[in-house]
């Protein structure tokens, strides 16, 4: 019996697919011990229409929503790690002042994006982080790194 082509399989699955009319998950659910099964993408993997089509093709019949938004004052506290009510002498620099007024910005925008459905037992997630903010937690991370972090992994 001759061996699978798995390379050659894989690049016919979408057009096995769409013949079909199935629409294709670009992961597979993980079990949740007992309460069904999760299967969580991002927009990386599916767009958000691809997603709602992904829901209408499954027969859901509810769509779940929410946003998060950022909030200056308890965001900032995560992002530079540490909060001023914590006792702490809270740093006082020039480029955490301008970082300050600079988050400042985006205070009450939404931050992130999540949508779910489900069918039967599998509980289908994608989320997406608005580029601003991850833009803000990478500058955060560069500015204040935490001090838990060896240095050899800051660095790299």
């Amino acid at each position: 019996m001759p061996g699978i082509d798995i390379d050659q399989l894989a690049a016919q699955i979408s057009q096995l697919a769409s013949s079909l009319q199935l629409i294709v998950v670009p992961v597979t659910p993980v079990s949740q011990r007992g309460c069904g099964y999760l299967v969580l993408l991002d927009h990386n993997q599916l767009s958000a229409a691809e997603f709602c089509a992904l829901a209408a093709t499954a027969g859901a019949r509810l769509l779940y929503v929410q946003t998060e938004d950022f909030n200056v004052r308890t965001d900032l506290c995560m992002i530079v790690g540490g909060s001023e009510q914590s006792g702490h002498e809270p740093l006082v620099s020039a480029e955490l002042a301008n970082f300050r007024r600079y988050v400042e910005n985006f205070d009450g925008r939404i931050r992130q994006l999540e949508l779910a459905f489900a069918i039967g037992c599998v509980l289908h997630c994608w989320a997406v982080a608005a580029d601003w903010y991850v833009r803000l937690v990478d500058r955060a991370a560069e500015l204040f790194p935490h001090p838990q972090t060896p240095r050899s992994v800051q660095d790299n």
